[in-house]
């Protein structure tokens, strides 16, 4: 230390071997240890520009003048870690010598109550093995016959920083609700962020990030899976933990499905289902039964989304009377399926597109859809074999003008079916199918029941198949 900071430092100057040896950096001061209390070594050695306002100091510019206080700002925070030592400068100069005086959350400090932890050195407060009972708001006033200054700062105590996230794996379903716990002891934490594969995660939408750390995402999607990292940070130092987060198996769900259209001839149309699932769903399309293929006006296509969502569409360009019938959309993956289907109903006389034939098992039931276009129709009929059904209890025509026919039977069942639309203003349209029978007993499929034959009027198992097939009186099919 040099003769003319020694002027200004008097405490400095005067240090006793007693005081060595508490304070073995200052000792030193000058030599290679100038790395413990740097703002201390700066000044000392030569390198005013640290403290430019300090720079004229031991210059001899003020001489042996009175003068009052000039107390430099200290940073409104000072960190130091747990268990090593550190200092809260109160640098000041002025003429008389000052008088310092230190307050901890406005408490003045009584330096032999502190024990030897704390030491006020050169008017700064320096301690070692630092606890976090130290922590908290302190003020130096510096002060001679001329006047005082005072300066403030708040003592950090850092701890390490640990990070535990909760649960560390987990598997959910597209769909469910994530949460995460993200556990943060030491510190103090200044910031805290949730990251997925790499990158940060921002409130908002399904994401939302609790006061209490916690990470929240709801509905899942399928591209949520991944790897989930809560970084915490310090003023020194960064600590971060990571879960993983798998989704499982899960049966597809409609998340958007298209609605019911009545239109004149001539303009587009754009039908869209969107799913979601795991695996990834595949979503077909059906008009009236039967496979929807892309024609020169009908484009069917389907994407999937960045966040796992399936995306399907039929994009109908300049609809005709022809488009018109029930389309169905279905997500299949192979944990299962969902169906959603609506009317596409266009303006025009009625027309039935061609039936397919069919085949059905002996004792099942079969479902047979009238490919019924042109709106309005009024009435939609069915006949075998020009009988107008239905005919029997196993039978039933449905509103939408499909036809059941339960525990089939070839005898009663296999030959000729005409669906009949009727339109508004009495114009009509039939198209025919031939309805074919396999397998089993000629009468329900092999029905055990024994004595007379089952085909014939008398047949002894009517009772017990009128049990489970009461007589259904069903009116054909009109118009709302």
């Amino acid at each position: 230390m040099r003769s003319e900071d020694r002027d200004y430092f008097p405490e400095f100057a005067e240090m006793g071997s007693e005081d060595r040896d508490y304070f073995p950096e200052f000792a030193e001061m000058g030599s290679a240890d100038r790395d413990y209390f740097p703002e201390f070594a700066e000044m000392v050695s030569g390198d005013r520009d640290y403290f430019p306002e300090f720079a004229e100091m031991g210059s001899g510019e003020h001489g042996g003048t009175d003068e009052g206080v000039r107390v430099l700002p200290s940073p409104p925070q000072t960190a130091v870690a747990e268990g090593s030592s550190g200092a809260l400068l109160c640098l000041a100069e002025g003429r008389p010598p000052l008088t310092y005086v230190w307050r901890k959350n406005g408490a003045p400090l009584h330096f032999d109550e502190l024990g030897n932890r704390v030491h006020l050195v050169g008017g700064s407060l320096v301690m070692s093995s630092v606890g976090s009972d130290e922590a908290g708001h302190y003020s130096c006033t510096a002060s001679n016959t001329h006047g005082s200054g005072t300066t403030s700062t708040t003592l950090v105590v850092t701890t390490p920083l640990h990070v535990q996230v909760r649960p560390q794996m987990t598997a959910v379903r597209p769909g469910d609700a994530l949460e995460l716990q993200c556990l943060v002891t030491g510190g103090p934490v200044y910031s805290l962020a949730w990251y997925r594969d790499g990158q940060l995660l921002r409130p908002g939408g399904r994401v939302d990030i609790l006061p209490d750390r916690r990470l929240l995402i709801a509905p899942l999607h399928s591209a949520d899976s991944g790897q989930y990292q809560c970084r915490a940070s310090a003023l020194h130092s960064v600590a971060h933990a990571h879960a993983t987060v798998v989704l499982g198996e899960s049966a597809p769900r409609l998340l958007y499905r298209f609605i019911a259209h009545t239109l004149q001839p001539g303009p587009g149309v754009s039908l869209k289902c969107i799913a979601a699932g795991a695996p990834t769903p595949h979503i077909v399309w059906h008009l009236d039964g039967y496979p929807l293929h892309h024609t020169h006006r009908v484009q069917v296509g389907e994407y999937v989304a960045p966040h796992g969502d399936v995306i399907s569409h039929v994009n109908i360009s300049s609809v005709d009377v022809a488009d018109g019938g029930t389309y169905r959309c279905t997500a299949v993956n192979n944990v299962g399926d969902v169906t959603h289907s609506a009317r596409l109903n266009v303006y025009g006389p009625p027309m039935i597109r061609p039936m397919s034939d069919v085949t059905a098992v002996a004792g099942e039931t079969v479902v047979i859809t009238c490919p019924v276009a042109g709106h309005p129709i009024e009435e939609i009929t069915w006949m075998k074999d020009d009988i107008e059904l239905p005919s029997s209890h196993r039978q039933q025509v449905h509103s939408n003008g499909s036809l059941s026919l339960m525990s089939l039977t070839r005898t009663a069942d296999e030959g000729r079916y005409s669906c009949t639309a009727v339109g508004r203003h009495g114009s009509s349209v039939t198209q025919h199918l031939r309805l074919t029978v396999a397998g089993g007993d000629p009468c329900y499929g092999g029905d055990p029941c024994s004595g007379g034959d089952p085909c014939s009027g008398g047949d002894p198992c009517y009772g017990r198949k009128l049990a489970l097939f009461p007589p259904i009186h069903q009116a054909p099919w009109q118009r709302a």
